[in-house]
């Protein structure tokens, strides 16, 4: 185990504040966070995602831009819906298939957030979680990158016999 380089006292008082050197502060203002969601043949999982980070993320303002890197299965009708039912939600589609990296540059390069979350379409972020992340990026100007524990889940699959 890696010994803290912390005076004790110090050290003490961030395990207290549960990592934090300074005690959490509420925001002063509303931060707007881009969420971009790279989509290839993910539609079952986009609803998930997208409500994700639309629910349950108090005091930020949210703009999610979806973009389909033309999937062939129904991400873009799933997309669509999504964004119908919710102006906060924007959609690139891809007229081919660019791969991942021009996938996540044109996102990235559409978003107009303060802070920006780069989210697979197969995954999903805990409540509060962005929230949390702008509250202490607006709270040390000098962080530049924010990130949480990752919770794995197992998924079982039963199948019937033959």
């Amino acid at each position: 185990m890696v010994k803290p380089t912390l005076d004790p006292f110090i050290w003490a008082t961030v395990k207290l504040r549960r990592g934090r050197i300074r005690a959490p502060s509420r925001l002063d203002r509303v931060p707007r966070v881009s969420v971009v969601v790279p989509c290839h043949n993910y539609g079952h999982y986009l609803r998930q995602c997208v409500d994700s980070v639309t629910r349950n993320q108090p005091g930020i303002e949210v703009e999610v831009i979806i973009v389909d890197d033309k999937s062939t299965d129904d991400s873009v009708a799933v997309a669509r819906s999504i964004a119908d039912r919710d102006e906060g939600v924007r959609l690139i589609l891809h007229e081919q298939n660019k791969g991942h990296i021009a996938t996540y540059n044109d996102g990235l390069d559409a978003a107009t957030g303060e802070f920006v979350l780069l989210l697979s379409a197969d995954d999903l972020a805990t409540p509060g979680a962005l929230t949390r992340a702008a509250e202490l990026l607006v709270a040390e100007p000098s962080a530049g990158v924010v990130y949480g524990n990752a919770i794995h889940s197992a998924a079982i699959c039963l199948r019937a016999a033959p």
